[in-house]
């Protein structure tokens, strides 16, 4: 079943009605970053408790709902949000998950360069999946990784996965 997906934001006014877009989620055709990666109370607390077991794919979950979903308030820049989702990014890299080790170098690289590249060179050292391991390395590669936002205005950084 091909799913179509039309990004709210990036369509036209028309498109972006409340009324078209309402019917659009009513016919699984509109998604969003939030809607992907939403969560309820009670799924929430089951991932949460798988976590707390060990479980790095729930506690990388977790960490999409707060970072890519917008968690709780719906806003991705929300210093809550961004600390919920360095924590669950912690708990998954902590039990081996990849990809959580990856974002989370990526969430920290401003703030602790050194522990970011740390990080990435693991994944580019020891990672089985050959996708994972060229992004970590787009990472190290780039001077986007520890310099933030004064980078990214000079070029392009890497996709996070």
């Amino acid at each position: 079943m091909a799913a179509a997906y039309v990004l709210v934001g990036c369509t036209s006014p028309a498109e972006q009605s409340p009324e078209n877009t309402a019917a659009l989620v009513k016919e699984g055709k509109v998604s969003s970053t939030g809607m992907e990666f939403d969560l309820d109370a009670a799924e929430r607390r089951k991932l949460e408790q798988e976590a707390a077991k060990g479980n790095g794919e729930s506690a990388y979950r977790l960490a999409q709902y707060w970072g890519l979903g917008g968690g709780e308030s719906g806003l991705a820049v929300d210093p809550i949000n961004e600390k919920n989702e360095e924590y669950w990014l912690q708990i998954a890299a902590n039990a081996g998950h990849g990809a959580a080790k990856n974002q989370l170098a990526i969430v920290i690289g401003r703030r602790d360069c050194a522990k970011a590249r740390q990080i990435l060179t693991e994944v580019v050292q020891t990672s089985q999946d050959p996708d994972l391991r060229q992004n970590a390395q787009g990472w190290l590669d780039s001077d986007f990784l520890c310099a933030g936002m004064a980078s990214a205005e000079s070029g392009s950084a890497p996709k996070a996965q």
